[in-house]
């Protein structure tokens, strides 16, 4: 079980396991780093394909931006089960993804109106 004790370690590794995970601060610097890293990536992305995931061009798809996000989130994972992710980050992509999907559900009906 994941529990943080009182010197400010975490048992992720269960009882008696020793590990850099232990140490919280470590874990602290390396959500901080992933996360930066999945900002810059989304901001990239965001300003290289103008803010397509959240106001499409609607040329064939008239699909509302969540579920435009939910098709590209399918596909992602349909490459990793069948194991042709060749080249991609999938699990960056994933989070970058789930990250535009939560971002799209608090615009609400805002995000299909853009």
């Amino acid at each position: 079980m994941d529990v943080i004790k009182d010197d400010g370690s975490c048992g992720l590794n269960g009882p008696g396991g020793s590990s850099g995970l232990r140490d919280l601060r470590r874990v602290r610097k390396g959500i901080e780093a992933v996360t930066r890293e999945v900002c810059a990536m989304l901001l990239e992305k965001n300003a290289a394909y103008g803010n397509s995931a959240l106001d499409p061009v609607r040329i064939f798809s008239k699909s509302d931006p969540i579920e435009q996000i939910n098709v590209r989130l399918d596909d992602k994972l349909s490459r990793i089960v069948r194991g042709e992710a060749a080249g991609e980050d999938v699990e960056l992509d994933l989070i970058g993804y789930l990250v535009l999907k939560r971002v799209a559900n608090r615009l609400g009906s805002e995000c299909y109106l853009l």
